[in-house]
């Protein structure tokens, strides 16, 4: 068959007009792309009103060499994808009630694809970038919201329609792996030998040139295009949105991780500064459309996380990922851009240098001189620490006060050799001004640092919730009380102990609740008991260190009135929710006021109170699923208040929907006996600390200060979803204004919070 001609092209053609004639010629520049010959083909067909209409498409041949192993099957396999595989997706979405996607050509049928290429680029203006120039920051993003929806679509009709995916899809994947020679490794070294930080790194890179694709991994494996770079990707530069992106030339596409999809299109194809200044942030961005799109067909699965993401990348880049990119490079860039060339390498090389020791955040820190923290009873003068390892502990979303680091120190014996591994966890200083000046940081790590330092001196042999203190630092100045960025409080790593974290947009069940509700009576208590049986000494070691904070002060009225109808708009979607809408913003604005002017402490309840004690901030041990232990951490705002505000808050916020209906009232009775008991214990009169009065102060806290406030503002921290929430240092003030993620778990617990405290006459 002549290169221009293409047999029995009517029987082929997908179409519901009849062909008059076609012309098939040669693309501006012939392309021959391993596997198929592309051609124009001008077709003439006649419509409805017997006119002529010209449809210009495109043709892929198969190449002279198709009879090569695999070669046909890959073929056959892209055929299949256009013709079978696409429409099921489609389909899919539809019956799912999700929008279609339209990133894909049109099928005219046979090897026929629509022309996106020449006149279909000049009507419809997509076009090919070159390649050795790659897409800027903004079409990079756009394609990558568009692989997610790509990647997620298929991923959910592994999970929703099983039986479709193994039957219907996965029979016409042909695995496909690149070949590497000594040649191609020759040739990547030598453009390392231009770069002293890469003359290094060239023993692994020869290693990792020969790896090969690792089988797939669940539960994140989905079919894959395989090969996305530029010249598989067209665009519409102009008026850019969801319609802009065509993904061209199936004849790879595979099943495995869809971070091999999105490592090879951003490492080949996306312009160097847009990589150099924006890798993190394009991960991010990808992982939080692809999470956005599963949601959409209803998938919330805890393994779907970002930082199982971050693994995928990890492993994907640093196994048969990096040699595909490597020879790619020569395909990308002429002769004649070998300077182009070698700097797409260099960076290459130095990030997969980085990713072989695992992907860690820029705000990953070593602690500065530690040895000098820890205190003598954990680091001996007849120790030294041989060095330490230091890791992000929390993810985003799970703490927004301070950067929590896990560090693993090392320590060998002087005298006899011997070496341990002290696990601790580290609580740094955020490197974000706007954080530091919205929890006023110099002063909550003042107050932290004190709280441990004053437990030590006896507090801890009554209350035995807390981590263990291994010491701390206001900064490395001169002077110990002045802070600075290298401020630090190390404590035990409670998860080394078995402790945990329940999950925040759960909460806790009744057992657990009660468990917890036992010990905070207890805290509560204790320094009670200290006031009013050593007031000078309570005045003395404690009070000072519990003083009253503006945190989130300033923040402005239209921001807060803004927030409120955030809330109100919600509490209208609840019909029982209605009737209290006129007094909800009222008193919503009234208690968040009590920041700037709270109310003083009032006698005889005040006592050293959390003022933050949610689910994040308490750690529990369990076995057999019966809690036999818990931690509370996190005092960076401890008060001199009244202990109502931790009960109210940590009820409504913190515990199941179901068991706050059911026990509300039996909780706080529980609460009230275990706090009165513990006053007896430490010979205090009760009498002032009566049921009716407790049940008073309750009523004044919800009437009269932040927290009524507080259990609203709280919602958004506790229901945010792990794609929605940033990493600390890159938050700000417009993530405290965005409502655009509100969970059906949110709604319904700030409904159960309108209609409950609407009962109890707080609203």
């Amino acid at each position: 068959m002549k290169l221009t001609e293409i047999k029995k092209i009517e029987e082929i053609l997908l179409l519901d007009k009849p062909l008059l004639k076609h012309k098939v010629g040669k693309l501006a520049s012939p392309v021959e792309n391993g596997n198929s010959f592309l051609l124009n083909v001008d077709l003439r067909l006649k419509n409805d009103k017997n006119f002529e209409e010209k449809l210009e498409v495109v043709a892929k041949l198969a190449s002279r060499n198709i009879n090569e192993a695999g070669k046909a099957k890959r073929f056959q396999n892209e055929i299949t994808f256009y013709n079978s595989v696409v429409p099921l997706m489609q389909e899919f979405r539809k019956l799912q009630g999700v929008e279609a996607v339209g990133f894909f050509p049109k099928y005219y049928g046979g090897r026929l694809t629509l022309n996106s290429r020449n006149r279909e680029a000049d009507q419809d203006g997509f076009i090919n970038l070159e390649p050795h120039i790659g897409f800027n920051l903004e079409i990079t993003k756009l394609i990558l919201q568009q692989l997610s929806r790509f990647h997620a679509s298929f991923l959910a009709i592994k999970l929703k329609k099983p039986q479709v995916f193994k039957h219907d899809i996965k029979p016409y994947i042909n695995k496909y792996d690149v070949s590497v020679n000594v040649d191609d490794i020759k040739h990547v070294v030598s453009l390392l030998w231009g770069n002293e930080g890469c003359v290094s790194l060239i023993p692994r890179v020869r290693r990792a040139m020969s790896r090969k694709t690792l089988p797939p991994r669940e539960p994140i494996s989905t079919i894959i295009h395989n090969d996305l770079w530029t010249r598989n990707v067209m665009v519409k530069l102009e008026g850019a949105d969801c319609d802009s992106v065509r993904f061209v030339d199936f004849q790879h596409y595979d099943y495995g991780s869809p971070a091999a999809d999105v490592l090879f299109f951003l490492f080949t194809s996306t312009e160097l500064p847009v990589l150099e200044d924006h890798l993190d942030e394009l991960l991010k961005y990808y992982f939080t459309c692809f999470a956005s799109e599963l949601h959409s067909f209803e998938i919330e699965d805890p393994q779907f996380s970002f930082e199982d993401f971050l693994k995928e990348v990890n492993t994907e880049f640093v196994t048969a990922l990096f040699p595909r990119v490597m020879m790619k490079m020569d395909e990308i860039f002429k002769a004649s851009q070998k300077k182009e060339e070698e700097e797409r390498v260099w960076y290459t090389v130095q990030e997969f240098a980085k990713l072989c020791l695992g992907h860690k955040s820029k705000m990953t820190e070593e602690i500065k001189r530690i040895e000098e923290i820890l205190l003598p009873k954990y680091l001996s003068s007849k120790e030294h620490i041989i060095h330490s390892n230091t890791t992000r502990l929390t993810a985003a979303g799970e703490n927004y006060g301070s950067l929590m680091l896990a560090v693993d120190i090392k320590i060998r014996n002087k005298e006899n050799g011997k070496e341990r591994i002290l696990h601790v966890v580290g609580k740094a200083v955020p490197r974000n001004e706007f954080i530091q000046k919205m929890f006023q940081s110099p002063l909550t790590f003042k107050k932290e640092l004190e709280f441990y330092r004053t437990r030590q001196n006896g507090i801890k042999e009554v209350m035995d919730f807390f981590p263990e203190f291994y010491g701390g630092r206001m900064g490395m100045t001169s002077n110990p009380d002045e802070f600075d960025d290298d401020a630090v409080i190390l404590l035990e790593n409670l998860k080394m102990e078995g402790y945990f974290c329940v999950d925040r947009t759960i909460g806790f069940d009744l057992d657990t609740a009660k468990y917890l509700i036992k010990n905070l009576a207890t805290f509560h208590a204790v320094p009670l008991a200290l006031k009013l049986k050593n007031p000078e000494l309570f005045k003395k070691k404690i009070l000072p260190n519990i003083n009253t904070l503006k945190i989130f002060d300033g923040l402005g009225d239209d921001l807060l009135e803004n927030v409120i109808d955030g809330y109100i708009t919600i509490a209208k979607e609840n019909e029982e929710c209605i009737p209290f809408l006129p007094r909800i913003k009222k008193k919503l604005f009234a208690s968040a006021k009590f920041v700037q002017n709270p109310s003083p402490p009032r006698e005889p309840f005040s006592t050293l109170v959390h003022i933050d004690f949610w689910v994040n901030n308490t750690m529990i041990k369990a076995e057999e699923g019966k809690v036999i232990g818990n931690k509370i951490v996190d005092f960076q705002m401890p008060e001199y208040g009244s202990p109502a505000r931790d009960l109210t808050f940590f009820i409504f916020d913190s515990i199941q929907n179901d068991v706050v209906l059911k026990y509300y009232d039996d909780l706080v009775e529980f609460y009230h006996q275990n706090f009165v008991d513990t006053l007896k214990q430490f010979g205090v009169d009760t009498t002032p600390f009566s049921f009716d009065a407790f049940q008073k102060e309750i009523d004044t806290v919800m009437n009269q200060e932040f927290v009524l406030f507080q259990c609203f503002v709280m919602l958004k921290a506790i229901f945010a979803t792990k794609e929605s929430v940033k990493e600390i240092e890159n938050m700000s003030m417009d993530d405290f204004k965005d409502n655009n993620v509100i969970s059906q778990q949110y709604k319904e617990k700030l409904w159960l919070l309108v209609k409950e405290f609407a009962k109890r006459k707080w609203f």
